[in-house]
Parts: structure tokens; C-alpha cells; sequence
């Protein structure tokens, strides 16, 4: 239970400085900063989250962005899980878009690109001007939204345009069969009991995947609420490559 406290109040902690950290995530700033030739930092972290998601998957969902922080508090509210499926590839739809688009962009001005990392930051803060609030607010209502209208972690569903960037990177470190941080599972003491459906937030079908061996999906956020809850603790977290968790 330690582990999924730990968890539960760092996401939650990272939620309380959304003011200072969304501009750095934001998929709106680095096309406004490419327009006029800059490189903002945010291009630099969702690089970043590539290579993170090479070793640790999409942990940092889990685990450090404000968004599912807020999603999260959510539950509180309302707990209607959404089951992971093919609609969740509506999010990568998004995410082609949005970059094809900065990357025409940047091509565009290739000419003026330079770097500037605290493109409308003021000392590293986003919210940093009253008028900034507008966003900061607006991104919450949807994010409510979109929670209260489909259920948990609605935004890590359809609409991320984040998760691509470290489901690919985990895509590659499993292709280049480098060790990264997953789920293990013991298949023999596994009692079918389900509890481990129930506590998942991304709706995967974790009993299915302990079965099969496999302990990897794409919308896995490795949160630990499964092994957490499992009676039988069929689950541990290893690091170690992606072929050592087959059967």
C-alpha cells in the first residue's frame, strides 16, 4: 500500500504546479514559439519523455504529469472506468496531427530557428501574468469535462498528445531488446479472483495479460495499483527487457 500512497501524493503534488509546469507541456506554445522561429523547452521534454519511455514506459502518467494528477482527484467524483480498446487510438490521430503540423512549421523557418527555451515563461513560471489564468483554467474545465462526461483518465484515453512520444519509446527499447521498467507476473499464483480489473484506472484487462505472460499494453501507466491489490501478489515491478516477461 506504501508504494501507491507514494504515488497517489507525488501525481498529486505535481497537480498543485500546473501553474509553473504547463507551459512546458502544453501542445499550443511550441507551435506560437516555432511560428516566429523559436524552439521552446517543451520541444526539449517531450524528447525527453521518448527517451524516458524507453526505459520506464509511461510511468511518468503514473506517476509525475499534473494532468493525471487532476484526473485522478476526479475519481472522487466520478469512478466510471473506461475500458482500454481501440477507441483509445483516436489519441494518436491527435498527435500526428498536432506535430506533423509543428514540424511543417519548423521546416518553415528553418532559416530563423533558434533556441529559446523560456518562451512565454517568466522565470521558469507559466502562469506567470493574470491573463494567463485564461488557459490554465480553460485546460481544467476540459479536463473536468471530459472526466465527469467519460470516465477516468479520459484525457490519457482519446486525447494525449504526450503518451505517443513514450509509447513509441517504449516501442523502440522493446524492439532493441533494452531492460526498462515493467510489470512482472507469476502465472501459477494467480487465482482468476479479478481484483486486479477492478483497480486498474486505464480499464486494461490485466488478469488477461497475466495469463498470457505478456505484462505489457500500451496504456499501461504502471501505477502499481494492481500488484497492490492482488491478494495473491502475483505481480512485482522488474527492470529487465521486454523478452523476460514472456512465458
Amino acid at each position: 500500500m506504501k508504494i501507491v500512497r507514494i504515488r497517489r501524493g507525488v501525481l498529486f503534488w505535481f497537480f498543485l504546479l500546473t501553474p509553473i509546469l504547463q507551459f512546458y507541456i502544453s501542445p499550443y506554445i511550441p507551435i506560437k514559439a516555432a511560428l516566429v522561429g523559436g524552439i521552446a523547452i517543451s520541444i526539449f521534454v517531450f524528447l525527453s519523455l521518448f527517451v524516458v519511455g524507453i526505459f520506464f514506459g509511461r510511468a511518468p502518467c503514473g506517476w509525475i504529469m499534473p494532468c493525471g494528477g487532476f484526473q485522478e482527484t476526479c475519481f472522487y467524483i466520478n469512478d466510471k472506468k473506461i475500458f482500454a480498446g481501440k477507441k483509445d487510438r483516436i489519441k494518436y490521430v491527435i498527435w500526428a496531427l498536432w506535430f506533423t503540423a509543428l514540424l511543417v512549421i519548423l521546416l518553415s523557418q528553418i532559416g530563423k530557428l533558434h533556441i529559446d527555451l523560456w518562451f512565454a515563461l517568466d522565470h521558469g513560471i507559466s502562469v506567470s501574468q493574470p491573463l494567463y489564468y485564461i488557459p490554465y483554467y480553460l485546460v481544467l474545465i476540459i479536463l473536468f469535462s471530459l472526466c465527469m462526461g467519460l470516465g477516468k483518465r479520459a484525457l490519457c484515453h482519446y486525447g494525449c498528445w504526450i503518451a505517443p512520444f513514450m509509447i513509441f519509446g517504449r516501442k523502440l527499447g522493446n524492439t532493441l531488446r533494452l531492460p526498462g521498467l515493467r510489470l512482472k507476473a507469476d502465472q501459477l499464483k494467480c487465482t482468476d479472483c479479478q481484483t486486479c480489473n477492478k483497480v486498474c484506472p486505464m480499464g486494461i484487462d490485466v488478469s488477461s495479460l497475466v495469463k498470457s505472460g505478456k505484462m505489457e499494453h500500451s496504456e499501461c501507466i504502471l501505477c502499481a495499483e494492481c500488484s497492490n491489490a492482488c491478494p495473491a501478489q502475483v505481480m512485482r515491478f522488474t527492470f529487465t527487457r521486454y523478452e523476460c516477461n514472456r512465458s
